[in-house]
């Protein structure tokens, strides 16, 4: 039989994962109006990149199945801050592997990129663009309609 599942109360007081309970990731994490609210902002400032909006518009499903495509990106996101490390480590790995495949030349010129430019959901310079995305709609929602933060 396999073992019950672990209620998000269950998750919040462990420390079994990569981020302790009283981690300001899963502070602000905890607030149901972070991804919620802040997860459009963060979409839009992705797509501002327009080599990270090539990958998602020329590899990914969006079009088809918006919703779930959103599902298993939060699920991903909050194992990360809120799951055990093996359940962390599982969710990148199926992330890495997703955007393994995720890789691509462009046809035309994209901003400042010229047409023929390669571009890779692994580069970590796009990989960094989009998670500073998250942690700054993340961090401007929860200030601006949770609480304020200290220094």
């Amino acid at each position: 039989m396999a073992p019950a599942a672990r209620t998000h109360a269950q998750r919040l007081a462990s420390r079994d994962g990569y981020f302790p309970p009283e981690s300001v990731i899963r502070r602000i994490g905890n607030s149901p109006l972070t991804p919620f609210l802040g997860g459009g902002p963060a979409v839009l400032l992705q797509m501002a990149h327009p080599l990270v909006a090539t990958g998602v518009v020329e590899h990914s499903d969006y079009r088809r199945d918006l919703w779930r495509r959103l599902v298993r990106t939060l699920r991903a996101l909050y194992l990360m801050a809120f799951g055990s490390k093996a359940e962390a480590e599982q969710a990148g790995a199926i992330v890495r592997e997703v955007h393994a495949h995720v890789a691509g030349t462009t046809e035309v010129e994209r901003g400042c990129f010229p047409a023929g430019t390669r571009y890779s959901a692994s580069d970590p310079e796009l990989m960094l663009w989009v998670h500073a995305t998250l942690v700054h709609a993340s961090l401007e929602f929860y200030v601006r309609f949770v609480h304020q933060l200290s220094p």
